[in-house]
């Protein structure tokens, strides 16, 4: 049952949401905070390996820290050749790598869909670990 709260005596309701709003604010505040020095650090870092390089320093200590680059490197299967490399890291001295998964969003839906529809297998239940957490959602709403 959703209640209209009326504005004026002090209700800890009342309180207790402002406070919620003025933290979630707080916290979008820093998390656009986060984004931004994290970028300018991610310039900084390319400005001083670039130096580094121009300038053939391997590495040096400043600071009581040691700077030196170092080079990851990431790999994935294109999307379109999935099945051909799976197939082929499976008859491989690879095989270890493939691993069969299930996207747990998915699951998860799935499982709320059949537990909505009263059609949930006990013998499926079984297997699964499941939980469920309330949360407070907040959307701009009508002025009252």
């Amino acid at each position: 049952m959703a209640v209209a709260v009326q504005q004026g005596a002090p209700n800890p309701m009342l309180v207790l949401a402002g406070e919620i709003l003025q933290s979630r604010q707080e916290i979008d505040e820093l998390e656009e905070r986060l984004k931004e020095l994290k970028k300018l650090n991610e310039q900084q870092e390319s400005q001083l390996i670039e130096m580094m390089l121009a300038e053939e320093v391997d590495k040096f200590v400043f600071a009581g820290r040691t700077f030196y680059p170092s080079t990851r490197l990431w790999a994935s299967i294109k999307a379109e050749h999935k099945d051909e490399a799976i197939e082929w890291l499976e008859n491989s001295d690879f095989a270890d790598l493939v691993k069969k998964q299930v996207n747990s969003q998915s699951l998860s839906s799935l499982v709320k869909e059949l537990r909505e529809n009263d059609e949930m297998p006990e013998e499926f239940e079984r297997y699964l670990n499941i939980s469920e957490r309330v949360t407070l959602t907040v959307r701009k709403g009508a002025k009252g």
